[in-house]
């Protein structure tokens, strides 16, 4: 993975064992080298990162 992103062996080393977190920059990196989308590596976004027009849409049909 380490030659196929701009980023060092060593910074690669440090996000996979989680000494470091891994930034968005170097997440897109890892992505593209991959050929999937960065939501892929990092999962779906939390409900609390979601605009909350769009929180109460997904709520209404539950309080129905």
């Amino acid at each position: 993975m380490a030659d196929r992103i701009p980023y060092s062996l060593s910074l690669l080393n440090q996000v996979e064992c989680g000494a470091r977190p891994a930034t968005p920059g170097f997440v897109a990196a890892v992505a593209h080298a991959l050929r999937v989308d960065a939501s892929t590596l990092t999962g779906v976004p939390t409900v609390n990162a979601l605009p909350a027009e769009r929180l109460l849409a997904l709520v209404a049909p539950l309080r129905t």
